[in-house]
Parts: C-alpha cells; sequence; structure tokens
C-alpha cells in the first residue's frame, strides 16, 4: 500500500519547478561563458569540459521534467479519484455524525509504473 500526503506532494511539486527554473538558469549563465570562451584564446580544453558539463545539466534537466510529470500526473489522478470517492460518499451517505468516513485513500503499489 502506498500512502500520498497530497499536499505535501504538492509542496514539492511546486520546489521541483523551482530548482527546474534554477537549473535552467545556471544552464544559460554556462552556455554564456562558453560563448565568452570562444572569444579568448587557449581555452578549448575549458570549452570542451564545459560543454560536457552542460550536456550533464541537459541530461539531469530530462530527469527533472520526468520527475515532475511524474508528480503532476500523480496529484491529478490522486485529485480525481478522491473528487470521485468524495462524492460517492455523498451521493450514499456514508456520514459518521458530521464528519465522513473516509480518510485515507490506498493507492496501488505500482502506480508510477502504469502512469508511464
Amino acid at each position: 500500500m502506498t500512502l500520498i500526503d497530497i499536499r505535501r506532494t504538492t509542496e514539492i511539486l511546486v520546489s521541483l519547478a523551482q530548482a527546474e527554473r534554477k537549473y535552467h538558469q545556471f544552464y544559460e549563465e554556462a552556455g554564456q561563458n562558453d560563448r565568452q570562451l570562444g572569444n579568448l584564446s587557449g581555452m578549448h580544453l575549458v570549452r570542451r569540459s564545459l560543454e560536457h558539463i552542460m550536456e550533464d545539466m541537459q541530461e539531469g534537466d530530462q530527469v527533472l521534467n520526468q520527475m515532475i510529470r511524474c508528480l503532476e500526473i500523480t496529484c491529478q489522478t490522486f485529485e480525481k479519484y478522491e473528487e470521485e470517492i468524495t462524492e460517492y460518499a455523498e451521493e450514499s451517505g456514508c456520514q459518521y455524525g458530521s464528519e465522513t468516513i473516509l480518510k485515507a485513500v490506498e493507492i496501488p503499489e505500482n502506480i508510477f509504473r502504469l502512469l508511464r
């Protein structure tokens, strides 16, 4: 069983989006530095090293994008099922006093594999 704290997941999603923006900023700065180094003689090895770093940054950015997308889909899926469960509970009168009985929703262990 997998339990999800949707508020915490949403906070993490916001943090990842901020990290992605910072990542892009660093990548742009690295590109600017590479162009500036192109104007200087004897910087071939430095530029080559910087290009390898920028390639690694692009790969990291792709992974970060996949993580963000996965969390977005997870949040959307969770919210959709939460709404459906709430509607069902309201329609069928699943109430205990003034509180709804539903406290947690179980999500299958293989949810992330299914979302690919």
